[in-house]
């Protein structure tokens, strides 16, 4: 995520801190961190946990209550962001936005904050995945397991592979562990 705001600041080699927003199925990052001399510095993160994703489990949408929320997480980020100097603030939503029929609401309660906020795509949320994990190099492999979905992400040259499993630490307790009778059973569910 804090790729996407580094991005004009990289090119420029400013020092500048930009604020970037994590949103994702299951807890919101506030990431402030600079570029400078081709070296990142991280200033601050901070963290809460929304559970958006387990709220679209039980309603099939993001609940008005969980967008509530949302809008309160995001007004305080915003906040810090501003009190803090680091701007532009951006926002990435994943899976649990994805997927969500309403997901959309989000981009218009980031907007009237001002954030700028997407729904990563698979493919994005894959490339980015893969520029945090390989820090840019070519010929590596990442693994992203996110509460909703791991991305399994491959590049060689300009050729981005990946592979999307709806399949995240959440949703693998609730599939194979909550209710099982035998560890190494459900141990060999998850790992097939």
């Amino acid at each position: 995520v804090l790729a996407i705001a580094l991005a004009p600041v990289m090119v420029a080699e400013a020092t500048a801190a930009v604020c970037a927003i994590d949103m994702g199925s299951t807890t919101f990052r506030r990431i402030v961190g600079s570029f400078d001399n081709g070296r990142y510095d991280e200033k601050h993160i901070e963290k809460r946990t929304l559970g958006v994703g387990d709220d679209l489990a039980r309603h099939g949408r993001i609940s008005d209550s969980k967008l509530g929320e949302v809008k309160q997480v995001l007004a305080a980020f915003k906040s810090a962001c501003d009190k803090e100097g680091a701007t532009p603030v951006v926002a990435i939503g994943t899976a649990a936005f994805r997927e969500a029929p309403n997901g959309s609401a989000a981009v218009g309660i980031a907007a009237a904050l001002g954030i700028t906020m997407e729904i990563a795509t698979e493919k994005r949320e894959s490339a980015l995945a893969y520029l945090v994990g390989s820090l840019g190099r070519d010929d590596c492999a990442v693994i992203d397991n996110g509460s909703r979905s791991i991305e399994l992400v491959a590049k060689q040259a300009d050729s981005l592979r990946y592979l999307v499993l709806s399949l995240g630490y959440r949703v693998a307790y609730d599939r194979f562990f909550a209710a099982a009778n035998n560890a190494s059973a459900a141990i060999s569910g998850f790992r097939d």
